[in-house]
């Protein structure tokens, strides 16, 4: 059993985004640590009290290396030192930082949770909420007084006036909550701008599969409580993190089990290279069929290897074949303005035998009239010597006429005023 977490923060209408959440896992020991903290915007410093916390979290974290035999101590000890460093910050600006915080620790077999302030963590199982934190704030206690409904309290008036927050000389306690994994959880934290605008209906939606993956949906659900906001929106913040053993498949892979995919590529693959194995034919010399034309006729001849009769040797396309394989109209052959017969083209990697040698003849593919070929005597001199392309191994200048040659995050509150109760302005 493992986890993996989802987020998303949205800055809303205000100035500055004080949210900050990380989520801190250890696969190997089956440990998913998510902190989510909402700096106070009244107050000077929200932001810092905000990055404080994170970065404490991850601090320890990072120290306790996977040995945490006792949930509840570690959180309580995290708070304690979040509370100690945002303090210490706000004595050296001379102001006072505060923030909201929710962070849960959960395995394979508990999830244990603290929170201080209005900062939620929703426990959902199987699309039923299961848990739900209760805020540190006014409304609270009047919904627990039955003065206020539930679904009230977002918009109500006294909404923002906090019991309890970390930062300032006045630390209490955060709430201390467990359950027992099964397998089939949903965990979720938000910020007050996330919830105050969403439905219980709407959160839970990040509990059941459904079209929208978890990012996505997370990102529309933050979208929709900023719209309803309107021009008063808070920042707005939330994450979730998944029992990866029995949701990814349904959540993150449209019921498809991850491994089950990679397994069948790789099945894909090997057939694949198999059958291109066994197509594939053997080129050795060996096992070239009886009827295939022999290869390099031009370097066995030089080498002095074995000679092919006409028969046997491909035959060399004249020159209006080539053009007519090339897609283009047959032309005529330039005259040489030297002697006054066709230009002769030098095919490429054909070596011309010496003019004492038998002239081969090759059988073309269609009977045509052969024509003996003259040699040409010899000059009697270097300068009587005509300047042809035989003999001077130059390519003539192409002619217009001529076939051309070869081409190569965010809540921003306004502030906590001295608890008891600390007003907070929306």
């Amino acid at each position: 059993m493992s986890w993996l977490g989802t987020d998303y923060s949205h800055i809303g209408t205000r100035d500055e985004q004080q949210d900050a959440l990380v989520v801190l896992s250890n696969e190997t020991k089956d440990q998913v640590f998510a902190v989510l903290a909402d700096g106070a915007g009244g107050h000077s410093g929200g932001r810092l009290a905000s990055e404080a916390i994170v970065a404490v979290a991850t601090k320890r974290w990072e120290t306790a290396a996977g040995e945490i035999p006792d949930p509840e101590t570690f959180l309580l000890d995290f708070f304690a030192h979040a509370q100690a460093r945002i303090t210490a910050t706000g004595k050296k600006a001379g102001i006072e930082p505060r923030a909201t915080v929710v962070a849960v620790y959960a395995n394979g077999k508990r999830a244990v949770w603290g929170h201080s302030g209005d900062s939620r963590l929703y426990l959902f199982r199987k699309g039923q909420l299961v848990k739900r934190t209760k805020d540190h704030s006014v409304v609270q206690i009047l919904v627990d007084q039955g003065k206020v409904r539930e679904e009230e309290m977002g918009t109500h008036p006294d909404q923002g006036r906090l019991l309890q927050s970390l930062g300032g000389s006045d630390y209490q306690v955060p709430d201390i909550g467990s359950a027992n994994i099964q397998g089939d959880e949903v965990i979720v934290l938000c910020s007050d701008g996330f919830w105050e605008h969403l439905p219980k209906e709407a959160i839970a939606q990040l509990s059941v599969p459904g079209k929208l993956k978890p990012p996505k949906l997370i990102k529309k659900l933050a979208h929709a409580a900023v719209s309803r906001a309107g021009q008063k929106a808070d920042n707005t913040s939330a994450l979730a993190i998944y029992n990866i053993a029995a949701n990814r498949p349904a959540f993150f892979m449209g019921g498809i089990h991850w491994a089950a995919v990679a397994l069948f590529c790789l099945l894909a693959g090997m057939v694949t290279y198999l059958v291109m194995y066994l197509i594939k034919p053997d080129s050795s010399p060996g096992n070239q069929p009886p009827d295939a034309p022999v290869q390099n006729v031009a370097s066995q001849v030089v080498s002095g290897g074995p000679k092919t009769s006409p028969a046997d040797q491909a035959p060399i396309p004249n020159e209006s074949e080539d053009i007519r394989e090339a897609g283009e109209n047959p032309l005529p052959k330039a005259l040489d303005p030297t002697t006054g017969k066709p230009k002769v083209r030098i095919i490429p990697n054909i070596i011309q035998p010496a003019p004492d040698a038998p002239t081969a003849i090759v059988e073309p593919a269609s009977p045509v009239e052969e024509v003996p070929v003259e040699p040409t005597p010899p000059p009697t001199s270097p300068t009587d010597q005509p300047t042809t392309p035989e003999n001077t191994g130059e390519v003539p200048p192409m002619s217009p006429d001529s076939p051309p040659a070869d081409e190569e995050k965010g809540i921003i509150r306004k502030g906590f005023e001295k608890l008891n109760p600390i007003k907070r302005d929306k």
